[in-house]
């Protein structure tokens, strides 16, 4: 199991790190673009929330070429991808390259959370797979702390250009490691591949579904506006309205960032002793989650607390992965043969709204309207959820 854990879990823990990193980078990297680029709110918004739509739509592709081809092929193909944007990123010189850059690196990073799961899968006993996609999910957490605080001490040594090429280099490192020492998954796991048609219909089945809708309106919006925040806008909203340092802001994202790998490691422990203690569904969690992250939005977005304390960010760091969840409800509902197609549309649903809801902040003139739309929202997708489900 040693063995396994090296070959096959280090590297696709790796992967998913590298991934949530360059998605919460952003915000950092903007204190350095706009002035040396004249970037508008809309022109950086657009050029880091594309690669959130990429990343929504490779989510079709992405799974049948795993599933035909195996993690590691694919992986390996989306790593070099990567560093290529990477490496473009770094040499830009105006903002068109800075957005085929990001688009690219939206496309090599789309596919380490599904290829992570898939390739692990094989190797755990049916009972430990929620505690395995709970660490895969949590080195993602880990990935968005690296890209707050410790970058800003890196960026006072280095340039942003710089950090570019380091990672572009890293990633072509880490295409040779799957390449040549990460394995391909069992024969037998192989074997049994849905063809096309099989994969469309289970699709359909998922789509066609108002529970999933409900669960989608319930955790995407909170989604959301959690990467918009975190991954974009708190420095520029921080900076503004706030007259933060970049320091200051990276050690309260940073904070956040450190609630959030609690929260991955929490929130599926609390669901699970909510059902065996008190008899509660996933979805009664959900809904309580919802309410506890919408009021901590309230409080932190319009200024109701000090935003300079430590606590709210933690909380609001906490709260907002109760999103996670989203997988264990819809697996509790859809048949087995399904559990596929659910975590991959409930994805579509996730990096979709993200992009929405980070592209849209750059068309507000003001972030109160912005963050006021972001969480009214989640409330109206509550409020659908309780109605629905007092009425069935």
């Amino acid at each position: 199991m040693q063995k396994v854990f090296l070959r096959v879990f280090v590297p696709f823990l790796l992967a998913w790190f590298l991934s949530s990193f360059f998605s919460s980078v952003n915000g950092i990297l903007s204190v350095y673009l706009i002035p040396e680029f004249y970037l508008t709110k809309i022109e950086l918004g657009a050029i880091f929330s594309t690669s959130l739509l990429v990343t929504a739509v490779m989510q079709f592709p992405l799974g049948n070429l795993i599933d035909y081809y195996g993690p590691r092929r694919v992986q390996v193909s989306l790593f070099l991808i990567a560093a290529a944007g990477m490496g473009l990123f770094a040499i830009a010189y105006n903002a068109v390259v800075l957005f085929i850059g990001a688009t690219l690196m939206g496309m090599g990073f789309s596919g380490g959370l599904i290829a992570g799961f898939k390739a692990m899968r094989p190797y755990v006993d049916v009972r430990k797979i929620p505690l395995v996609d709970g660490l895969v999910l949590a080195s993602g957490v880990l990935g968005g702390f690296a890209a707050s605080w410790p970058v800003v001490m890196l960026l006072h040594v280095i340039s942003w250009r710089e950090l570019m090429f380091m990672f572009a280099v890293l990633s072509l490192l880490m295409a040779g490691w799957f390449y040549f020492k990460v394995p391909d998954p069992p024969r037998a796991e192989r074997s049994h591949v849905p063809s096309l048609v099989q994969q469309f219909v289970q699709n359909k089945i998922i789509f066609k579904s108002v529970f999933f809708w409900q669960i989608a309106c319930l955790v995407c919006f909170a989604y959301g506006s959690k990467t918009a925040f975190m991954g974009l806008w708190a420095v520029p909203w921080l900076s503004t309205t706030g007259g933060f340092s970049l320091e200051q802001i990276a050690k309260l994202l940073m904070m956040a960032g450190l609630a959030n790998f609690v929260g991955d490691l929490s929130w599926g422990f609390i669901a699970e002793r909510m059902a065996y203690c008190f008899k509660q569904p996933v979805t009664r969690v959900l809904c309580v989650a919802s309410v506890l992250f919408i009021v901590v939005q309230v409080l932190l977005m319009f200024r109701l607390v000090s935003i300079a304390s430590y606590w709210p960010w933690v909380v609001f760091g906490f709260c907002n992965r109760y999103s996670t969840l989203a997988y264990a409800a819809l697996a509790q509902h859809f048949d087995k043969d399904l559990m596929g197609s659910s975590s991959m549309a409930i994805n579509i649903c996730f990096y979709g709204i993200a992009f929405l809801t980070e592209f849209g902040m750059g068309l507000c003139h003001n972030y109160a309207i912005g963050f006021g739309v972001i969480i009214a929202l989640q409330g109206l997708g509550l409020l659908w959820f309780v109605c629905k489900g007092r009425k069935n």
